[in-house]
């Protein structure tokens, strides 16, 4: 792998992930290249085809406003359609609405219980609203679901779901999940979340007070 000169970093997937200044920015370039296990279905009205038609190609200019109402066309249309309920959420997750985005990812999660992606964003949209005994219920169905073989996502979900267990308490159990994440690099967040279970600190790292950040 690649070392960074200077700091001697290898750039891991789980440095890219822990990252604060790329987590955004990889979650959402992540989410917009996943190919979630959706079932095709073909599409048999002519007014449906043109919205889709549209609705992916402002997904793929990246005009996420316009995105996001087009498959909300197309779902009024055809509300059982999983492909609609997966580009919604990834639009509106990247535009920062993470309580709608929430509620796509969630109807084609309960309408796919195995559908590890979904439950996963299901999650990380309910860690951005702070809803944390909701975003590790969610993050660990996604654990034991179909994440697609995407070694990054796993990463994070894993990640994500040993904070929320030390922030819960379970300060074993987040250990268990955070010391392969150590073994691939000792990066400053997964020092952090290391240190708040080792101590026993049932915080998330963006709750230490700052002048406790160095103990």
């Amino acid at each position: 792998m690649h070392r960074q000169k200077g700091n001697d970093r290898t750039l891991s997937p789980i440095y890219v992930f822990t990252s604060r200044a790329s987590l955004i920015a990889l979650c959402l370039g992540l989410m917009m290249s996943i190919s979630a296990p959706l079932s095709s279905q073909s599409l048999s009205n002519s007014t449906f085809e043109d919205i889709e038609k549209r609705a992916a190609e402002a997904r793929d200019a990246k005009r996420l406003d316009e995105a996001a109402t087009l498959y909300r066309q197309g779902l009024m249309l055809k509300p059982n359609w999983p492909e609609g309920d997966w580009y919604l959420g990834t639009s509106l997750y990247g535009l920062q609405r993470y309580d709608e985005a929430r509620d796509a990812f969630r109807h084609l999660a309960l309408s796919q219980p195995g559908n590890g992606q979904a439950w996963a964003l299901a999650g990380m949209c309910e860690f951005e609203l702070k809803n944390y005994p909701r975003a590790l219920e969610y993050l660990s169905r996604a654990e034991s679901g179909d994440l697609g073989g995407k070694e990054e996502l796993a990463a994070l979900v894993h990640f994500r779901v040993a904070l929320l267990l030390n922030r819960e308490g379970q300060a074993e159990q987040a250990l268990i999940r955070l010391r392969p994440i150590v073994a691939a690099g000792t990066y400053p967040e997964v020092i952090e979340a290391l240190g708040l279970a080792t101590l026993r600190a049932s915080l998330l790292p963006s709750e230490i007070p700052e002048q406790d950040r160095d103990l």
